[in-house]
């Protein structure tokens, strides 16, 4: 007769897009731009997981001790400096690679078990002082006409929010 669709009482639930639930260690109080201060508390947790799994992602372009520095960077970016003056070391996509890469590595640290795909990307995006700068500088680089690879790839396609 011909496909028959049927409802079934089951549903499964893909919770692979939901942020995960990390508590943020104290971020250090200097006068630090707040996402610097924040990837510089995260030190400690990053560290840990690279202890742990003995190895890292974090080195396309800088290490995890610079991590906090590129963000102080990508505010400048961000707050609209040029983005070819700031002195980044690198292709900003792969600066930001590292700093995500940073942020996930160090989210396992804080989080119990092994998260679902894309969930510490969505924490890092979504809850973090460093995701939301590099969300702010993605639109800044976009402005300020920087190639399309620049700003499309500062972040996954799925995160960004342009709003």
């Amino acid at each position: 007769e011909g496909p028959v669709l049927v409802d079934y009482p089951e549903e499964i639930v893909d919770d692979a897009d939901a942020p995960l639930s990390c508590i943020i260690p104290p971020a250090d109080t200097s006068n630090l731009p707040p996402a610097q201060a924040e990837a510089k508390g995260l030190l400690p947790a990053w560290r840990r997981a690279n202890e742990t799994y003995g190895r890292t992602t974090v080195g396309k372009v800088v290490k995890a001790e610079q991590v906090p520095e590129m963000l102080a960077l990508f505010t400048r970016i961000a707050d609209g400096e040029n983005w070819q003056e700031v002195g980044l070391p690198g292709d900003p996509t792969k600066v930001a690679a590292d700093i995500r890469n940073f942020y996930e590595e160090a989210a396992l640290a804080l989080n119990d078990g092994v998260p679902g795909a894309r969930q510490a990307e969505s924490w890092f995006v979504n809850s973090t002082r460093g995701g939301e700068v590099l969300q702010r500088a993605r639109r800044a680089l976009k402005e300020q006409k920087a190639g399309f690879y620049f700003w499309y790839y500062l972040l996954p396609l799925t995160q960004h929010h342009d709003g």
